[in-house]
């Protein structure tokens, strides 16, 4: 979320840090072949609270956040997947 609606402050810190957390799901997803399916189930889920922790880090209003996500869950675990250029909010 940072990185998509956050422009201008996204670092290599950050990108590292988002492949280092898909790697630690890819691993336990092998791992435990029973959890194939929970990332989907919980997706939704996961994706409020990432717009409350991205509302209360950059200071831009929950709100303002898409109520469904902007990506799939297959992109949100593609270590390759990042947004090309970060969106701005639309504030209509």
């Amino acid at each position: 979320m940072k990185w998509k609606f956050h422009p201008g402050v996204t670092t290599s810190n950050w990108q590292a840090t988002l492949r280092e957390q898909r790697i630690r799901i890819e691993r336990i997803l092998k791992s435990s072949p029973s959890l194939k399916h929970y990332p989907a189930e919980v997706f939704s889920e996961c994706y409020l609270s990432a717009r409350l922790e991205a509302a209360r880090e950059t200071g831009i209003d929950f709100t303002l956040f898409p109520e469904e996500s902007p990506f799939t869950i297959e992109q949100t675990l593609d270590q390759t997947y990042f947004p090309k250029e970060p969106g701005l909010l639309d504030q209509s």
